[in-house]
């Protein structure tokens, strides 16, 4: 595949003003080895507590769409400063080149490291594309019985590839 000039031009000038995040300020997930080569990550997950990422509500959502949801409650500083992306995001998971299968196992998965470590904002990274990701990863959010608040990210941490996640922080029962 050859890219034409106009478009690597375009490319650059598109993000010249992106700033790499500073690795020091995200904490690394790091998630339980599975025990055997043989065993699927399904079976590794049913090892850690559960949650439960329904799809009862569903709502469609396009690549482009900035999407915004939060419970009552809420500071409306706290939502402001989320939407602005002036929240730090405590952790990162990165959905891209999963199916929506692996994407809900990885989610849960994340969702529940976070809570182990009492991790309050977290950036999504679900990609574009169709928006199929997106649309999951948002109502899956939704329906999640911690979530405080989802935001489309900032155009610094992925813009509508992505999205914060403000959760209430309790350790799951073991």
């Amino acid at each position: 595949m050859h890219i034409s000039k106009e478009d690597s031009e375009l490319f650059r000038q598109t993000l010249k003003n992106v700033k790499p995040l500073k690795a020091k300020h995200k904490k690394k997930i790091f998630f339980p080895k599975i025990p055997n080569k043989n065993i699927s990550i399904r079976a590794a997950v049913k090892e850690l507590p559960t949650i439960n990422l329904d799809d009862f509500k569903q709502q469609q959502v396009t690549a482009e769409e900035r999407v915004f949801f939060a419970k009552p409650g809420l500071q409306h500083k706290v939502l402001k400063q989320l939407t602005r992306g002036n929240i730090r995001p405590e952790a990162m998971l990165d959905l891209h080149s999963h199916t929506v299968s692996s994407a809900k196992i990885a989610l849960e998965k994340f969702l529940i490291e976070c809570q182990m470590q009492k991790l309050r904002c977290v950036l999504i990274i679900h990609g574009k594309g169709q928006a199929i990701i997106k649309n999951a990863v948002y109502n899956w959010l939704n329906n999640y019985s911690k979530t405080l608040a989802i935001s489309s990210a900032a155009p610094k941490d992925g813009g509508t590839g992505a999205l914060y996640l403000i959760q209430r922080c309790q350790t799951p029962p073991v």
